[in-house]
């Protein structure tokens, strides 16, 4: 696909809502951003790196009390949910929603490993045409700066190391950078109620 159709591509499947939207942690903020992403059409596939939680949304049931059990029943009989710890189907999502904690340090600091370390993983799976958007809460900034790092890391990474996620990925683009802005987006949606 040429660089130059991947907005336009990207843009018609998003806006049919035939895309795939993949969503990092399915915690208090992920969660019920799935079920509103399934509730409005799309296919989700839910990442987390907690196989308890992926237990538990497959029996349909909560782990997060005060939201009630209505809305993991939902996605648990659903054909266009599925929620898993296997960060290598990264390549999959159309959309990529990372929610991840970034708690505070000692200096009021946000920490953000869990959304580099997200990052890096986004970046050795990558393939033209994704859209990746951070909904952390997180300082100005991070999204062109640490994370957008990170998943050039990954992307480095992948190209050292020459490891694919065929067949979704073209083989040229073992030898060459995907680029952002051209062969992949970015973007930063920050968390609200």
């Amino acid at each position: 696909m040429e660089p130059s159709s991947l907005p336009d591509t990207l843009h018609n499947r998003i806006a049919s809502a035939n895309a795939l939207v993949g969503i990092i942690g399915l915690g208090y903020v992920g969660l019920p951003l799935a079920h509103a992403m399934h509730a409005a059409g799309y296919r989700v596939l839910g990442f987390d790196i907690d196989p308890d939680k992926i237990d538990s949304l497959a029996k349909g049931q909560n782990y997060l009390k005060h939201l009630g059990d209505r809305m993991t029943r939902d996605l648990a009989v659903s054909d266009r949910f599925e929620a898993t710890t296997d960060f290598a189907r990264l390549a999959e999502p159309d959309a990529i929603l990372v929610c991840l904690p970034t708690p505070l340090d000692d200096q009021h600091n946000p920490d953000l490993s869990f959304v580099v370390r997200a990052g890096e993983q986004i970046g050795r799976t990558l393939r033209p045409g994704q859209l990746i958007v951070l909904e952390s809460t997180t300082y100005p900034g991070t999204t062109r700066g640490e994370f957008a790092e990170a998943i050039q890391k990954g992307v480095r990474d992948k190209l050292r190391t020459g490891e694919t996620p065929a067949p979704l990925t073209p083989a040229p683009l073992k030898t060459a950078p995907l680029l952002l802005e051209r062969d992949y987006f970015l973007a930063y949606s920050p968390e609200r109620e």
